[in-house]
């Protein structure tokens, strides 16, 4: 659900959450302008915000996505 690159700020929760998710294999990231593996994903979860993804390559690069995914339970769960 990934709706396009995050080009705002640094991807550092103000007040909120960042959440690393363990990938053990990689995660590919594709829509019609990214294709890319990740070795691992971070989610910044704010409220009232678009979730921001960070993922980073295995060169350690890192890339800010916007997704459109719902993250209420997760807010939920971390009172956000």
């Amino acid at each position: 659900s990934i709706s396009g690159l995050y080009k705002k700020g640094s991807g550092v929760a103000k007040k909120g959450y960042v959440v690393k998710v363990g990938v053990v294999r990689g995660v590919k990231i594709e829509n019609s302008a990214v294709k890319r593996l990740g070795s691992e994903v971070i989610f910044v979860v704010e409220r009232n915000q678009k979730g921001i993804m960070m993922v980073f390559e295995n060169e350690n690069r890192r890339y800010f996505f916007e997704f459109s995914d719902d993250l209420s339970l997760v807010r939920k769960a971390l009172e956000v």
